[in-house]
């Protein structure tokens, strides 16, 4: 008898954590055009090269976003791996658009 509860309460975490698992790929396909603006946005923030402070910055501002109940289930390594699998897609568009100039280039050019 007690070996049946032990099954079920077992059955129960796991199926709670597939189904948390599937809400959150169903989320992050959603969060993929919120992706690609954080990454064009550290594209035009940071200079070239600094692939490290881009990321950083992409991987706390997402985290900002993402509601609290899913960061129970997201790790920061799973985040940077979505984020990079997203910027691998998009990065040949990347490579052969200029970079938008912000509010302090134009100040810094008058």
């Amino acid at each position: 008898m007690e070996s049946t509860y032990l099954s079920i309460i077992i059955l129960s975490i796991g199926f709670i954590i597939m189904l948390g698992y599937l809400i959150i790929r169903i989320r992050m396909e959603g969060f993929k055009p919120v992706i690609v603006d954080l990454i064009v946005k550290a594209e035009n923030m940071f200079e070239h090269g600094e692939n490290r402070e881009k990321m950083e910055w992409v991987v706390n501002t997402l985290i900002k976003i993402i509601p609290a109940p899913y960061n129970m289930f997201i790790t920061t390594e799973g985040l940077i791996s979505f984020i990079q699998s997203v910027f691998d897609v998009i990065k040949p568009a990347l490579d052969n658009k200029p970079k938008e100039k912000t509010e302090t280039q134009d100040t810094e050019n008058n």
